[in-house]
Parts: C-alpha cells; structure tokens; sequence
C-alpha cells in the first residue's frame, strides 16, 4: 500500500517479506507481469518516482515504513545506461546507506538481505528496453531499424545511444499484433496504437520464455527463495533446490515452472528436483545403524539396516 507525500515521493507500507524498488510505472507494470508470468506472487513491487529518487526513498521514506520488522529482502531494480560500474556503485552504496540508517537508529536489519538488478542483463550497458528489443525476430527488428534510420535521416540528427533502444520498443510496439484495452481484453493495435512498454507484456507481445530473460528468471527465482524462507520459516530443501547448484538436467525445464512446482509442493512430478530436494532435505539421510527393519510389503523379508 502506498500513498504520496508532500515532495511527490510515495509512502510505502510493508506487506510482503520482500520488497523490489523500480523507479518508473512502466518498470512496475512489466515486473508485475513477469513475476505472474513465474507463479510468484509474494513479492512486493514499489516504485519510486524515477532513478534519481531511489536515494531520497531510502533516506528518508522506507526506514519509517510501517511493518518494516516484516522486510527480509530489499532488491532494487532500474536502468544499467551507459556504465554498469556507476550504476552498480550507485545502487550498493544507497543500500549500504539505507542499512546503517536503520542500524543507527537502533532498528533490527540483521535478517534484511538487499540486492540489485540492472537491466537489460546485470552485467552490460542499457535499459529494460534493451531486454526486451532483444527479443524481437530479426526480420521485424530489420523493419524498425530501416523506419527509424530513414527518420534520423530527415530530421539531421541521429537519435542519442541511451534512447536508441526505447525508440526501437515504441517503434515495435506501435505496429504490434495485440493490443490491451482498457478493461484488459485483447484487440487491434491498428485502430489505437501506442501500447505501453509495461502494459505490453500483459498483451502477449513478448517472448517471456526466450533467452534473453534468463538473468532476470535467476534474479526472481532468488528473490522468491527468500520470500519462502521468510514465510515457511525452515525450507532448506526448496531453497538448495532452486539454488546454483541445480543440476543441469533442470535447466531443461523452464525455470516458472520449477518455481511453480516447489511452491505448490509438487516437486515430486518432476524428476530432478526430486533428487534435488531427498539429497537437500534437512536431516533427510538415513543414519541409523543396527536396526530391524521389516517389509510391510507383504514379501515377509527381515534383515539389519
């Protein structure tokens, strides 16, 4: 829940064990989407206005959030632009801040784990467009390209490098085949283009499954381990189960739909996480020695553990 203050930045209530920050209402929008795209519903989304306000939120606004002793996981979510680096110093050093806040203020964070994700991948330059442009077949990328260099070239001046990527998306999106209207239902764009970068993923328009998705698909698989653990308290199996160490058979399976089985307790239609979670459970291993063991089978076998 949410409200706004008097500077225009929102008041945020705590409602979930964990707690993503984007700065815009299309970062919002899309994040919504694609978390309900991998079953996970437990996470809470904010925004705050813009990149340039993730520090003043978590200055001044999210230390006094009501609930905060219920916070396990803080991320924040936004652009990596034109320099990874910057953005990554940028992003640690308001959380490190926003930790020694509490601290000082004689506030419990021992339990609080903060995290950062900068789109497209985590690890190069660009924005959530850029993600998403990636997604686009070749000979539809080719028709934008040639639209959008035909443009620059009447108007005598090339687009700047940080936008070139939310031109393309927009470009795309104003010729795409689905179109959400108001009540969410699905119609021509052709009659109403100009479909919302985050309200296009609730359309269909792309590829939740392809490849270019999959740091992102990493990043929220974490983010709901943590929320599980800060729900169920104890959840050792599901947690070394859905961690780096799964074998590489799962990776075979997209990665919703272990999320989905482990969170409805239905590990064990899919092989590999089963084996995953018997060699993970907590105290799982049989270690008893010297003890009768009968069959209950009805084959009237009996012999020494």
């Amino acid at each position: 829940m949410t409200t706004t203050d008097r500077s225009g930045l929102r008041r945020v209530s705590i409602e979930a064990s964990t707690l993503i920050l984007v700065g815009g209402v299309d970062d919002r929008n899309f994040l919504k989407e694609f978390l309900a795209f991998c079953g996970i519903s437990d996470i809470q989304i904010e925004e705050v206005g813009g990149k340039d306000r993730f520090s003043k939120f978590l200055r001044l606004l999210l230390p006094a959030a009501p609930n905060l002793s219920q916070l396990r996981s803080l991320a924040v979510m936004r652009d990596a632009d034109l320099d990874v680096t910057a953005a990554q110093a940028s992003v640690t050093g308001m959380l490190r801040a926003f930790i020694r806040r509490l601290e000082n203020g004689a506030q419990e964070t021992t339990s609080i784990r903060t995290s950062q994700f900068l789109f497209p991948d985590n690890r190069h330059t660009g924005t959530l467009e850029t993600l998403l442009w990636s997604t686009v077949p070749d000979g539809q990328q080719s028709c934008v390209k040639k639209f959008l260099a035909c443009a620059e070239d009447d108007w005598g001046a090339p687009l700047a490098e940080r936008w070139v990527d939310k031109a393309r998306v927009h470009a795309y999106l104003a010729s795409s085949p689905l179109k959400v209207e108001g009540d969410g239902k699905r119609g021509s764009t052709r009659s109403r283009p100009g479909l919302l970068t985050g309200v296009s993923v609730r359309a269909g328009i792309w590829d939740l499954n392809h490849d270019a998705f999959n740091p992102l698909l990493a990043f929220a698989q974490r983010l709901w381990m943590v929320s599980i653990v800060g729900q169920a308290g104890n959840s050792t199996a599901g947690v070394a189960a859905l961690g780096t160490a799964v074998p590489a058979a799962c990776y075979r399976m997209p990665v919703c739909r272990r999320l989905i089985l482990l969170r409805r307790n239905h590990w064990t239609e899919a092989p590999c996480l089963h084996r995953r979670m018997r060699r993970s459970w907590r105290g799982g291993r049989f270690r008893v020695t010297n003890q009768i063991v009968a069959d209950a089978d009805g084959h009237g076998f009996i012999g020494r553990a």
